[in-house]
């Protein structure tokens, strides 16, 4: 075995009494460390408490300013919602209104172009049958007669009696001698 050196000896025994008086420290302590963990339990049940307390704060904090996000954001929803509606009412509302302009418009203009169109034919068919009859009047032979008046530059004339030779007597028209003892009048050629 190999000796120690007196000089080691004497260090190792140094490191053990060192190592002594601190377990005799320490067991000397040990009344205290019981107080200490008992001080420290009520610490730490109390930070507990209070860090509980401050989570559950700090959770209803949180949860109300989640809340008025999600109604922050649920108004602007509606607001966009409610604007689009109010878009969708607006161009509705045109487009009924401008449908029932349109319609009334060419109402007017459909019963306006009936009715222009039925005065139209009446006055058409009036001024026709007075053509018709005068037509039907110019073929029988008093119609060529007057004609030929016409034709001759005399029928106004007769008309209105107002040739020589001829006097108006009431609502006639006569023929009577002239001043030259003439008697004026007309010959027509059938």
């Amino acid at each position: 075995m190999a000796h120690l050196s007196d000089s080691v000896a004497q260090q190792i025994m140094g490191e053990i009494d060192d190592l002594v008086k601190r377990i005799e420290a320490t067991s000397n302590q040990i009344p205290q460390m019981e107080a200490l963990q008992a001080t420290v339990k009520i610490v730490l049940k109390e930070f507990n408490t209070t860090a509980g307390i401050m989570v559950m704060g700090e959770t209803a904090r949180m949860k109300a300013e989640l809340a008025k996000g999600a109604i922050d954001v649920a108004q602007t929803v509606a607001d966009d919602i409610a604007g689009k509606s109010k878009l969708e009412w607006i161009a509705a509302s045109v487009a009924v209104a401008f449908c029932a302009f349109s319609f009334s418009g060419w109402m007017m203009y459909k019963k306006g172009y009936q009715s222009g169109y039925a005065e139209g034919h009446e006055h058409g068919y009036v001024e026709t049958k007075d053509e018709r009859s005068a037509a039907s009047w110019a073929n029988t032979p008093e119609g060529k007669l007057a004609y030929g008046l016409a034709q001759a530059g005399s029928i106004r004339r007769l008309a209105e009696c107002d040739s020589d030779g001829w006097t108006v007597k009431g609502s006639a028209c006569f023929p009577n001698v002239g001043s030259n003892n003439m008697i004026y009048g007309w010959k027509i050629k059938p």
